[in-house]
């Protein structure tokens, strides 16, 4: 009987141990891809970037704003508007300063971020959003967005 439990508690160890590895590495990959493609795409000349960053949406994104009215919005023609208004505001760049990362499950995390926006006459402002990202057919895509008070986040 002690062999067997002695055996049960090994193969439950080695289980764990595998999942624990795995859940990290699937963790390090939604948290990495957020960094270095996601906010990174947005250093220089995000409009010149548009396909890029739009490619980084899925088809069909969930706003969420503050009235509570979730709105479904087509993901890449939303992004073309918005970078479209960034264009003829002269924005230069955004920086992400600050960020908060959380893995809710393998496909999905989510992200409370604060990004300073930096516009050709000098003026800087700063904004807080939250994102939900889901891994789908091995990759990684915003699917749901809210606009943030930063004055309600800690970072």
């Amino acid at each position: 009987m002690l062999r067997l439990t002695i055996a049960v508690l090994a193969i439950a160890t080695i289980c764990f141990s595998s999942f624990s590895a795995h859940s990290q590495d699937v963790a390090e990959g939604a948290e990495q891809w957020f960094l270095d493609t996601y906010a990174s795409v947005w250093d220089e000349n995000a409009f010149d970037r548009r396909d890029e960053i739009a490619a980084l949406l899925d088809e069909t994104i969930y706003y969420h704003p503050s009235s509570g009215n979730v709105e479904e919005l087509d993901g890449r023609s939303w992004m073309a508007e918005v970078l479209q208004g960034y264009k003829d505001a002269d924005l230069q760049r955004s920086e992400l300063v600050a960020y908060t990362f959380d893995q809710l499950n393998p496909s999905t995390a989510t992200y409370k971020t604060k990004w300073v926006d930096y516009f050709a006459d000098g003026s800087e402002t700063v904004e807080c959003w939250w994102y939900m990202a889901d891994k789908s057919d091995d990759r990684w895509v915003i699917t749901q967005f809210a606009l943030l008070d930063c004055n309600e986040q800690s970072f």
